[in-house]
């Protein structure tokens, strides 16, 4: 289903989603430090996830929404990052 926005309203819709992924990103950082690392690897997907879908609007890629699209790249690198080291501390790779 497509749903039509002004640019103002979906820069407020994206703007409240990856504040949404940064809450689900600091949990999985209290989960990873609390030793729970397979749930604090499942925040992480979350937000790739989420970011993937705001990410998939053409509207980000207009020269305008470069700051927004720039956070949202920022943690999604930090998302990965996190997860690399759940997978280390779980002892999921391959030498």
């Amino acid at each position: 289903r497509q749903v039509q926005v002004s640019l103002a309203e979906f820069r407020d819709l994206a703007s409240k989603q990856l504040d949404k992924a940064l809450g689900l990103k600091e949990e999985g950082s209290r989960l990873y430090g609390e030793g729970r690392v397979e749930e604090a690897s499942a925040k992480y997907l979350e937000v790739l996830v989420m970011i993937d879908a705001a990410k998939s609007v053409d509207a980000l890629g207009r020269a305008d929404f470069r700051d927004l699209r720039g956070r949202m790249e920022a943690v999604e690198l930090v998302c990965h990052l996190n997860l690399a080291a759940c997978a280390l501390a779980e002892n999921r790779y391959e030498a």
